[in-house]
């Protein structure tokens, strides 16, 4: 069936997928309340992310109980900096 994705991920159904919508969303659309607080003050997503596929590839489906964590706050949306944690982890 054309267009159906081949990686089992929908958007109602998959929290691997609302987290990366959510990121790219708030990270490059200015009417998203959380603009000013990520894409504002400059933090982007690498090229790469911006195709789920390759999202998933590198970060793996999201473990239940974790979100999406920047490790260093200051740095943008890619591999090497980002990690599924705790909502204490990510506070810290």
């Amino acid at each position: 069936m054309p267009g159906k994705p081949r990686h089992g991920h929908m958007r109602k159904n998959s929290k691997t997928y609302r987290a990366w919508s959510a990121m790219l969303d708030r990270c490059r659309n200015p009417r998203n309340t959380k603009y000013s607080r990520y894409g504002g003050r400059g933090i982007v997503v690498e090229d790469r992310w911006f195709t789920f596929e390759n999202f998933l590839e590198d970060m793996g489906i999201a473990p239940e109980g974790l979100l999406l964590d920047r490790i260093d706050n200051d740095k943008g949306y890619y591999k090497d900096n980002c990690r599924w944690a705790t909502i204490t982890e990510s506070n810290r």
